[in-house]
């Protein structure tokens, strides 16, 4: 089965509706989804009804707060989308995050790569 091409902005609403999905099984408020976020309450709400662009900051802020990993929701996303692989010309946050890791992994020496790797995932920040 020939995998489809992704509408513009497809993945971003997946992202979005996965997100504000998981929040509201939480039964979180918009207070304590600014709590955990660090966000304005007001920019919170706009993202997660889809009415502004989530960056690849916002998505790692509701990840944290969620307790999972950018590119676990971003999986999931993309599964939801008839499991397409993410196109990085046509979606803005896949663009911006691919990007964002390639320059952090670039940077990053050889000693400095198993200890990131092994705090994936560590939910002790939070």
């Amino acid at each position: 089965m020939a995998k489809r091409k992704l509408e513009r902005g497809e993945l971003e609403r997946a992202l979005t509706e996965l997100i504000a999905a998981e929040i509201k099984e939480r039964g979180w408020s918009t207070r304590v989804i600014a709590e955990r976020t660090g966000l304005k309450p007001s920019r919170a709400n706009y993202l997660l009804r889809g009415e502004t662009s989530m960056n690849i900051t916002d998505l790692d802020r509701f990840a944290n707060a969620l307790g999972k990993r950018p590119e676990e929701l971003w999986g999931a996303a993309s599964k939801k989308c008839a499991n397409t692989r993410p196109r990085n010309n046509k979606d803005t946050v896949a663009r911006d995050y691919m990007a964002t890791i390639k320059k952090r992994i670039a940077a990053m020496s050889p000693d400095e790569v198993a200890p990131a790797a092994s705090r994936m995932g560590n939910d002790d920040e939070f």
